[in-house]
């Protein structure tokens, strides 16, 4: 009878995350409500910018409201425009909050955050997942064919990535 031991390495796992233009209200809500580790994300996001800037990232989430006010904080600066002197603001967007730069870019990432913590801690769930990508959002010259390169050598090492879908083909 013999006997061994070996270390086998993981593969190598790549996380892509969507960036702004991609948000839209409620989004992240319903892992919010059924996961713990996605909730306590949230929870602890949506505290510090109540307590330091004085709105409510949930809120926006949620509601999407057009306009909304919060408090300037001299330690960290959010927002150029707005210094210790100014005592109050209020923002606002046509197409709601949740649409502005400075709320959307905040959102995205907690919303990533949230959905990495809930399936880093949640490994009995499946090991599959979409996203979109827009090559152009990459870089002004990464095209479709730089995509399709770079999920082919992906696929090619995991033996599982592909492009399944593409909504919006570039213009001529």
């Amino acid at each position: 009878m013999s006997s061994g031991s070996a270390e086998v390495s993981q593969p190598t796992t790549v996380y892509v995350f969507t960036g702004q233009g991609s948000q839209e209200p409620g989004m992240g809500i319903d892992l919010y409500n059924s996961s713990p580790a996605a909730r306590a994300v949230w929870e602890g996001a949506d505290a510090h910018l109540l307590a330091v800037y004085g709105f409510s990232i949930v809120e926006i989430v949620k509601d999407n409201p057009q306009d909304g006010q919060g408090r300037p904080c001299q330690d960290l600066p959010l927002f150029a425009d707005i210094d210790v002197r100014t005592p109050m603001y209020t923002f606002s967007h046509p197409n709601g909050l949740l649409f502005a730069t400075q709320f959307a870019q905040i959102a995205l990432v907690i919303t990533e955050k949230a959905a990495f913590e809930d399936m880093r801690l949640s490994e009995n769930r499946s090991n599959y997942a979409m996203c979109a990508v827009n090559p152009s959002r990459i870089l002004p010259t990464f095209s479709d064919a730089a995509l399709r390169e770079v999920v082919d050598s992906i696929a090619t090492i995991s033996g599982s990535l592909e492009i399944v879908n593409y909504n919006v083909e570039a213009s001529s």
